[in-house]
């Protein structure tokens, strides 16, 4: 497995943290963190989940793992007008 020699991470936290990104709603804490609910922030939450997402595809791509890759931009989009507002 290799690791990260810029941050430490492992290929593996780099999906985690993918996955972590990917679900997050902001419904479920921004009764607690209300800033974390603004747009600025949910702007925040997608440039990251974008270059988390291409950063794992390239991984994923060295290991010779072969997943139908999206247009980013698009469902990154489109998660967020359906999930998030």
């Amino acid at each position: 497995m290799m690791q990260c020699n810029k941050t430490g991470l492992t290929d593996n936290e780099w999906k985690t943290i993918l996955d972590v990104i990917n679900v997050y709603d902001p419904n479920d804490i921004c009764h607690v963190y209300p800033e974390m609910g603004t747009p600025e922030f949910m702007q925040e939450v997608s440039s990251t989940f974008k270059k988390v997402l291409a950063h794992c595809n390239r991984i994923n791509d060295r290991e010779g793992i072969t997943l139908e890759k999206l247009n980013t931009t698009t469902l990154t989009e489109e998660f967020w007008e359906t999930n998030h507002r």
